[in-house]
């Protein structure tokens, strides 16, 4: 949702014209509000990727089918904010 929303932004601030270096803003601060998008909350991400890795390492001795699932969840949750 926010991607179409961060991509009709900027069609609206370009004039619907396909020159990428046009715009309608007259400061850099609007022109970063508009393409940046909001704030990216890392920590919160760095955290659960620590969690998972602690638990894994932690408990994999013992059950050695956490080492792959630790590693499946720290792919499928990469993929899931890359998309």
């Amino acid at each position: 949702m926010n991607c179409t929303r961060l991509f009709l932004k900027a069609i609206i601030d370009t004039g619907y014209s396909m020159d990428v270096y046009e715009t309608k803003k007259t400061t850099m601060q609007n022109y970063k509000a508009v393409y940046s998008g909001p704030e990216f909350m890392i920590q919160f991400k760095y955290a659960d990727v620590l969690n998972i890795t602690y638990t894994a390492m932690f408990y994999g001795v013992g059950m050695p089918m956490l080492w792959p699932l630790a590693a499946l969840a720290v792919a499928n949750q990469r993929l899931c904010e890359r998309i």
